[in-house]
């Protein structure tokens, strides 16, 4: 039996929740549940609708994006999760590739490169990523900077029983936070050199609009992660 893995789409008043949809149940790998949870959304509900009979839709008042995630992460029963921005899109290999690739190599995480796309949805830059064919680079990496999108990670499901959940403090590097901590804990990471999302870049995202909230969150965790890295020196 292969694994079933789990897609969680944190859904707030993006117009771009439906594309998400789609592309998640259009992967070609076939033991997939699809999980959005509605984050307080006021708009754009009704593109929820028509897949309401192929996916789970949880409802919650909004706590922003790492109290969804941690809400959908606890309702899956996949053996993987991943996690799909409202307003990115999944490739339909994106699943099949990781899955296969994490089990043939016995890894905890997998992320990858992707492709940025406007708005519209127009490809217009492939792998903005460095390689990291060597994975032991990472560590080093995470000290000044955060190379892995999100949506690009396929994670075992049993991470957030051992290491916890997405820390909602951080409200705009959660996923930074959780990169660091899971590197110090010893969780092993795999890197596929090819795109398997396609990341929309928009005036209403939330990298384009808060700008110095991430540089300030990302300053303190860096502070933090250097610590602890001298302390196991």
């Amino acid at each position: 039996m292969i694994p079933k893995v789990s897609i969680i789409i944190p859904f707030y008043n993006c117009a771009y929740v439906d594309q998400a949809i789609e592309s998640a149940l259009n992967q070609s790998y076939p033991a997939i549940e699809v999980i959005v949870v509605n984050d307080g959304s006021t708009m754009h509900l009704e593109k929820l609708e028509p897949y309401a009979d192929r996916i789970t839709i949880l409802h919650k008042v909004n706590g922003g994006t790492a109290t969804a995630l941690n809400w959908g992460m606890d309702t899956a029963t996949g053996t993987y999760t991943a996690w799909l921005s409202s307003d990115d899109l999944f490739l339909p290999e994106k699943i099949s590739l990781q899955v296969e690739y994490m089990e043939r190599n016995r890894i905890d995480l997998c992320f990858s490169d992707y492709l940025l796309i406007t708005d519209k949805g127009t490809e217009w830059m492939w792998s903005v990523n460095e390689s990291f064919e060597d994975i032991k680079r990472l560590e080093d990496v995470l000290a000044y900077r955060n190379p892995i999108n999100g949506s690009t990670m396929l994670m075992k499901r049993m991470i957030f029983t051992e290491a916890g959940f997405f820390e909602p403090k951080h409200r705009f590097t959660h996923d930074y936070e959780m990169w660091m901590r899971l590197m110090m804990k010893g969780y092993s990471f795999g890197y596929l050199h090819l795109p398997l999302i396609k990341y929309r870049t928009h005036p209403a995202s939330g990298s384009m609009n808060h700008q110095a909230d991430i540089r300030r969150e990302m300053n303190d965790l860096q502070l933090l992660y250097g610590e602890k890295r001298s302390e196991e020196d």
